[in-house]
């Protein structure tokens, strides 16, 4: 009991209590605790400690500032990187945690560590920028708007490039918008350019979700870029697409909507939960946990599609879960084998850690492939064909990226290509490696030749046999496995394939979803909640962007 009970007494109700020493009467109730009355004491020079208290110490030492500034750092990076309130230096118990560890260390208050964090974000984005000045070649962008709990805008970018033979990406934005529109992006973008000194003539691609707001964007970003007329092509997010084709030609019939209804129930009701598990038990076996689905994300519903079926003999056997008719489930089956591929590719695009562009062609023609073997089966046919349709739409024309990408994934090259389609990507990857060329003499000041030749000329600018010895050479040299490390392998033989080497760091930088992004949100949502809201969007930028540039 507190000590503050010594000079009050409680009313019968446990409803106000009365000051021993004066006479007043204060509410009070168990609820509220006794701070108001702990503070009136203090009118009477009367101090009641709290019970949790602080050790106290006798002697402190310094400690040395190296190793204090080491410390402060490691503290911060730690409330960085997991998300931590600036209050958390205010948590008595951990407070004594820290006490029990290091009993000299003072943990820095909120205003410090809003001081440590905003030192630290200038220092490495020196870094950065300094990194990012000194590349010398291309860079990919991928960017998504993201809409925070306070129903804030947010433009989350990435900055995607290859540095010694390594697929590297930063965080260079995180900002708040006021708006979506195209105008409003494009601005921001080019701050955002502007504060880290990227020089936009070096953008090779440009990659989001596939709206119309963003295609615009693109092209706004495209008429600032003034170097001789060079532009950067916009991506789609290949997640993106699959996840439009499927939701519109799949997740829309009444039986997923019935499904996802039932999802819901069993995830929201603990008393049905216990009845599932219960019939599991008598019936020796397991009911495994029922999974909702995002509909912004359609691998969820095929997710939310196999905890159902994977729980179906137990479902059946409740008459509150018992709302799918046979029919239905035998639809959902036929829906989860036509989507199990999907689902595998879908990972496969999704991926951040190692290029994925080249393998954008082989996973359309996969995708081609699947369609065509479900529009066989009549289980299959008309949802395939709905499909395929939505595929043609949004795939029907291709990027030259992506086949130059992929002619420089040694796993690929020529491969899955007809012969009209090699003969004109073999044009394209020869005109390129041209302007490849020329730059790479520029910058090792091989000027003989270009005195030689006027400025803009069609003129080849060099023998074709410079040209086609290197490129026969490695079009002709056997592909590589397909568990290759691509990246290493061309680390391995850029001294044999100078120009195509500084082709495929750029190219194959290219991202071809923006899922990336779509994770920096997932932590902002960490970040931003309904406990913690007044962060202000300047802090918020800074803690983004450290969470991926500390290592």
């Amino acid at each position: 009991m507190s000590d503050v009970w010594n000079f009050f007494v409680k009313n019968n109700n446990n409803t106000s209590a009365q000051c021993n020493k004066c006479n007043k009467t204060f509410k009070w109730n168990s609820t509220h605790g006794t701070s108001s009355l702990k503070k009136h004491l203090s009118t009477h020079d009367i101090n009641i400690q709290s019970n949790i208290k602080r050790p106290i110490l006798i002697k402190k030492t310094e400690i040395p500032p190296d190793e204090l500034a080491d410390i402060n750092e490691k503290y911060v990076n730690f409330v960085i990187k997991n998300c931590q309130p600036f209050r958390l230096s205010e948590d008595i118990y951990f407070v004594n945690f820290v006490d029990a560890l290091n009993q000299d260390y003072k943990l820095l208050n909120r205003k410090q560590t809003r001081t440590k964090i905003e030192q630290l974000y200038d220092s490495k984005k020196i870094l950065i920028v300094e990194t990012l000045k000194n590349l010398n070649q291309k860079f990919s962008i991928s960017l998504d708007v993201w809409t925070s709990i306070k129903n804030e805008q947010y433009i989350g970018v990435h900055i995607h490039f290859i540095h010694n033979f390594i697929l590297k990406k930063y965080v260079i934005g995180f900002d708040k918008i006021h708006d979506q529109k195209a105008e409003t992006i494009a601005e921001k973008l080019n701050d955002i350019f502007t504060d880290f000194e990227l020089d936009t003539s070096n953008i090779l691609s440009f990659t989001s979700d596939n709206c119309n707001t963003m295609k615009l964007t693109c092209d706004l970003l495209n008429n600032k870029v003034d170097d001789n007329n060079r532009s950067f092509n916009f991506f789609g997010c290949f997640a993106h697409i699959i996840n439009l084709i499927i939701k519109e030609s799949v997740l829309s019939s009444e039986t997923i909507i019935k499904a996802r209804d039932l999802a819901f129930v069993i995830k929201n009701s603990p008393k049905i939960i216990n009845i599932l598990e219960n019939i599991a038990l008598t019936n020796n076996t397991i009911f495994t946990t029922i999974k909702c689905d995002v509909p912004t994300r359609w691998n969820s519903s095929y997710i939310m599609i196999d905890s159902l079926i994977k729980n179906k003999n137990i479902l059946t056997k409740v008459t509150s879960t018992n709302i799918l008719k046979l029919k239905e489930w035998n639809e959902l089956v036929t829906i989860k084998s036509l989507l199990e591929p999907f689902y595998d590719l879908t990972k496969i695009v999704s991926a951040s850690k190692y290029p994925t562009i080249g393998l954008a062609y082989s996973v359309i023609l996969s995708i081609y492939k699947y369609l065509n073997i479900f529009s066989e089966n009549n289980k299959f046919k008309h949802k395939s064909v709905l499909m395929k349709e939505k595929f043609t739409k949004y795939f029907e024309f291709l990027n030259q990226e992506y086949f130059i990408s992929m002619i420089l994934d040694p796993r690929f090259k020529l491969k899955l290509l007809d012969e009209q389609q090699k003969n004109d990507i073999m044009e394209i990857i020869k005109n390129t490696f041209e302007k490849y060329q020329l730059e790479f003499n520029n910058k090792n000041k091989v000027e003989d030749q270009e005195k030689k030749i006027k400025h803009n000329t069609q003129i080849s600018l060099f023998p074709p046999e410079i040209i086609s010895n290197e490129i026969d050479t490695y079009i002709t040299s056997p592909i590589v496995n397909q568990n290759t490390d691509i990246l290493e392998w061309w680390k391995n033989n850029h001294d044999s394939y100078k120009i195509l080497s500084i082709m495929a760091t750029d190219y194959l930088a290219i991202p071809i979803s923006s899922v990336s992004v779509e994770e920096l949100f997932s932590a902002a949502g960490e970040i931003i909640t309904d406990q913690r809201n007044r962060l202000q969007s300047d802090i918020i930028k800074k803690i983004m962007c450290l969470q991926n540039w500390i290592i």
